[in-house]
Order: structure tokens, then sequence, then C-alpha cells
């Protein structure tokens, strides 16, 4: 087995959201959130952002606050692309002066979701395997 050496556990979503490079014209791009954790976040963008860039995430109305947008800043910590020629890179971006509630909720929701849909594919699997009810 491969000693996993990040810091902190991943969670996989698939959430759209905006990232916008701070002090630059580039204007907002559209990224999929990919996995969450309570050091950042992984996304896919169609564009190449290096790293070390300062970046900010806004989520209008994500499913774990649907009352308004959240927005986290962060860092670009490292970058790859998807093949050679598929215009596709994913993105780690690290958080920044963020507020640990903000994404202890995040997280909160992610492992919510992940537990209800390992619950689902269970109930999916034993209804497979399970013997026809005799009612009586």
């Amino acid at each position: 087995m491969q000693d996993d050496k990040r810091k902190f556990r991943r969670l996989q979503v698939n959430l759209s959201a905006v990232l916008e490079v701070v002090e630059s014209p580039t204007g907002p791009i559209p990224v999929k959130v990919a996995d969450v954790s309570f050091g950042g976040l992984g996304l896919w963008a169609a564009i190449a952002i290096p790293s070390g860039t300062q970046v900010s995430l806004i989520w209008e109305h994500p499913p774990f606050e649907p009352s308004g947008s959240v927005v986290y800043e962060g860092r670009i910590k490292n970058m790859r692309q998807k093949g050679s020629l598929s215009g596709q890179f994913f993105l780690n971006m690290a958080f920044e002066n963020i507020d640990s509630r903000l994404v202890q909720k995040m997280l909160d929701w992610a492992q919510m979701q992940s537990f209800m849909q390992a619950r689902s594919r269970a109930r999916a699997t034993s209804n497979t395997h399970s013997k026809p009810r005799l009612a009586y």
C-alpha cells in the first residue's frame, strides 16, 4: 500500500464555480471543483494557471450555502495538464486567510454526500443479491 502524504483527507465532488486570478485582467474562469479538503480544492480548468498564482474561487449559491455566494482565497499550489493536447488542467488550490468554519461547513456537506452515495450503492448491491421475500 502506498503511503498517503497528504495533510488532509480529500472528498470527491463535482461542482461548478468561477476562479478569478488576483491582480489580472483575465476575467472569471469557469472551473469544476473535483475535490475538497480542509487545506484546499482540486479544480479542473480550461486554461493553465501557474503555481504560486493568487486566486479567488467564487461559488454562487453552493449546495452547502444556498442563501448566497461563498468566496475562498488561496494560491495555486501546482498544476498538471490532462494529456498533451486536451486543453484541460488540474489545479491544486491551497486556502489562505480563510475562516475555518466556512471550510468545515463545505466539508460537512461533502462528507454527507459521500455517505449518502455509499449508502445508495450498498442498497443497490444488496438488492441484486437478496432473495425474494415471501408475503404471508
